[in-house]
C-alpha cells in the first residue's frame, strides 16, 4: 500500500551527490512492475509458504527486499549487490528441502550466477575506469567504452534465462521447492531484461544488430526444443526461455511496450507455475503424459487454457498485441506453428470430468467462432491475424495426428561444458559486433 500511494521521486542515500552516493528512483515503470510483483509474491506466500519454517520465510523476505532494491536502484554497484543477494537467497530456497536433485540444481544456479556476476563486475570496472562514476543515469550521457556492453549483456542474459546461455534454468525450475518457480519465472528471469531496457538507447548499432539476430535464433530454437520435452515444469521452463527472446525483440522494436510485456509475462507464467506446483508437483506428477492421472476442476482447466493461449501470440492474446511491431511475419508464424504443438501437448493431457468435457465441446468451439468473427471485424491486419490463427490450428492438428510419442525425444544441449562453450562463443561474437559498431 505504501508503494502504491508513493509519489514518483528520486533520492540518494546518505548526504552525498548521486555521483558518489546510491541513487534510487521510483517512476511509473518500476512502480507498476513492483505493484504486480507484490501481488504475485503475496499469492505465492499464501498458497505455499504459510506453514514453512521461519528460516525459509526469513530468506524469502530477504529475496523480496533484494528484488525491490534492484528495480529502484540506479547505481551499478548497488544493482550488483542486489543480484548477489537474490542469487544467494534463491540458492538456499531452491534446495531448502535438501533433496539431492534440488541441491544439485541449486549449485548449478550458483555456478552460473558466479560466471554472470564476474562478467558484470568486469563490465562496470571498464565503465568506471572511463567515466569515474557508477551512477546509471549519469553514465547514460557518456560514450560507452569498448566491450562494456559485451560483458554486461552477457551477464544479464545468463541471469535472464535466455536459451543457450542459461543452462541452470531447466534444473532449477524442474526441481525447485513448490512456489519458488513462480517467482523465478515471473520476476527473476526477466530482471536482466530490465537493465537492457534501461540501457538499450546507449548501445551502438553493432550490439543492437547482434541482439536482434540472437533473439530471433534463440526464439525459434527454444520453441523447437520445447515441443520435445517430457516433464511438465521443464516444458514451461523452456517456454520461459522463449519468452525472454520475445522480451528482447520487444525492447528492440517496441521499447515503450516492454514494461507491459514484463507484467503480462509475470502474471501469466507466474500463475501457471502456481497451478502446476499446486495441482501436479505436490502430487508427485512429473511427466506430461501422467497429467491425466489427476482430474481437475473445469474452472481450473479454463484458467490454464486461457493463460496458455495468452502465451501463444495468436489473436486475441496479449502477446499478439505486444509483438505486432516486431515484423518478420513469416518467421513469427513458424513460431506460432510450434506453439500450436506445445498448446496441444499440454491441453490434450489435462483431464476433466465427462460433464465438463460436454461443456467444453460447446464453449471452446463457440469461443473460436467468436474469435474468427472478431477477426473479420478488424479494421487492420486481418489477413495477418487469420494466417497466424491458421498456423496455430495447424500445429495443434499436427500434434493430434502424430500423438505424444512423436514429440518425446531424449536429447540434452545444456550439459555444463556445452553451456560454457555457448557463453564464451557468445562473448567473442558480441565483441566482434560491438567493435564493428564503433568503427
Amino acid at each position: 500500500m505504501l508503494l502504491i500511494f508513493s509519489k514518483y521521486q528520486s533520492f540518494v542515500l546518505g548526504d552525498y551527490g548521486r555521483n558518489i552516493g546510491i541513487q534510487h528512483v521510483l517512476e511509473y515503470e518500476n512502480k507498476l512492475i513492483l505493484v504486480f510483483f507484490f501481488l504475485l509474491s503475496f499469492l505465492t506466500y499464501t498458497i505455499f509458504f504459510l506453514k514453512k519454517e521461519k528460516y525459509f520465510l526469513m530468506i524469502f523476505m530477504i529475496l523480496n527486499g533484494a528484488i525491490i532494491n534492484f528495480f529502484l536502484s540506479r547505481d551499478y554497484f548497488n544493482i550488483y549487490v542486489s543480484l548477489e543477494l537474490i542469487s544467494m537467497s534463491l540458492f538456499l530456497l531452491v534446495a531448502f528441502d535438501r533433496e539431492v536433485k534440488k541441491v544439485w540444481a541449486s549449485l548449478k544456479y550458483m555456478i552460473f550466477s558466479s560466471i554472470a556476476l564476474n562478467f558484470y563486475l568486469i563490465a562496470i570496472a571498464i565503465l568506471y575506469s572511463n567515466t569515474g562514476t557508477l551512477n546509471l543515469i549519469e553514465n547514460l550521457s557518456f560514450e560507452k567504452p569498448l566491450f562494456f556492453h559485451t560483458f554486461l549483456i552477457t551477464s544479464l542474459l545468463i541471469k535472464s534465462g535466455v536459451f543457450f546461455l542459461s543452462g541452470w534454468v531447466l534444473d532449477v525450475q524442474t526441481h525447485s521447492v513448490p512456489g519458488i518457480s513462480a517467482i523465478l519465472t515471473g520476476v527473476v528471469e526477466k530482471m536482466g531484461l530490465w537493465l537492457i531496457f534501461l540501457l538499450y538507447p546507449t548501445m551502438n548499432d553493432g550490439i543492437k544488430n547482434y541482439l536482434t539476430i540472437f533473439a530471433l535464433i534463440t526464439l525459434f530454437l527454444s520453441y523447437l526444443y520445447l515441443i520435445f520435452q517430457k516433464k511438465i515444469k521443464k516444458v514451461f521452463a523452456v517456454s520461459t526461455m522463449s519468452q525472454v527472446s520475445y522480451g528482447l525483440l520487444i525492447i528492440i522494436f517496441s521499447r515503450d511496450l516492454f514494461v507491459y510485456f514484463f507484467i503480462y509475462h509475470m502474471i501469466t507464467k507466474g500463475i501457471i507455475f502456481i497451478l502446476i506446483d499446486k495441482i501436479f508437483t505436490e502430487k508427485n506428477i512429473i511427466y506430461i503424459k501422467n497429467m491425466k492421472e489427476k482430474i481437475i476442476r473445469y474452472d481450473t482447466y479454463l484458467m490454464i487454457f486461457i493463460l496458455l493461449f495468452n502465451l501463444t501470440g495468436v489473436y486475441p492474446s496479449i502477446l499478439y498485441l505486444l509483438k505486432k511491431n516486431i515484423g518478420y511475419t513469416l518467421f513469427l508464424n513458424s513460431i506460432i506453428f510450434l506453439v500450436g504443438i506445445f498448446f496441444g501437448k499440454i491441453i490434450s493431457n489435462l483431464n476433466i470430468t465427462e460433464k465438463a468435457k460436454k461443456m467444453n465441446n460447446i464453449i471452446i468451439p463457440l469461443s473460436s467462432l467468436l474469435i474468427i468473427i472478431n477477426l473479420y471485424l478488424q479494421s487492420e491486419n486481418i489477413y495477418e491475424s487469420i494466417i497466424g490463427f491458421i498456423f496455430f490450428i495447424f500445429g495443434f492438428v499436427i500434434y493430434k495426428i502424430f500423438k505424444e510419442e512423436s514429440f518425446e525425444k531424449d536429447f540434452s544441449i545444456f550439459d555444463f561444458d556445452k553451456n560454457l562453450y555457448y557463453i564464451y562463443t557468445f562473448v567473442l561474437i558480441s565483441m566482434i559486433f560491438e567493435l564493428k559498431g564503433m568503427i
